[in-house]
């Protein structure tokens, strides 16, 4: 079985104050099984990164367990943010060991020149 686990942690307090989210998937025979892997990636990360330094606390939000892939895509997550979008950092596959086992891809402007620029993957007309 995989399982995807969303994560969710607290950091800092007062005007360093700040959360995040990170998601994590194992391969393994139960959800206990997951979770232990899970627990011993965060913390092995925390002890040979930085990532989680100020980190004060690790909520599980959820998991989810797959038996096998459909043959069409599944949405996995949804999560919606009320009023403009906030500043934000996010990081790919931070410090993996073992990163051989998968890739990331991210989309790219060639025409532009700000590398951080999001890319639309789908625009819907709104006179619908």
């Amino acid at each position: 079985m995989y399982y995807l686990a969303h994560f969710l942690f607290e950091s800092g307090s007062g005007d360093d104050n700040a959360f995040g989210y990170f998601t994590c998937i194992a391969e393994a025979d139960t959800s206990d099984d997951a979770m232990d892997k899970f627990e011993r990636q965060i913390l092995a990360m925390s002890e040979q990164s930085d990532l989680f330094d100020n980190v004060q606390v690790i909520y599980l939000e959820d998991i989810i367990e797959f038996e096998s892939l459909k043959e069409n895509a599944v949405l996995t997550r949804l999560e919606i943010f009320p009023g403009e979008r906030p500043p934000s950092a996010n990081i790919t596959l931070p410090d993996q060991d073992g990163a051989e086992t998968c890739a990331f891809y991210r989309p790219v402007d060639d025409a532009g020149d700000d590398e951080d620029a999001l890319i639309p993957f789908i625009e819907f007309d709104d006179s619908e």
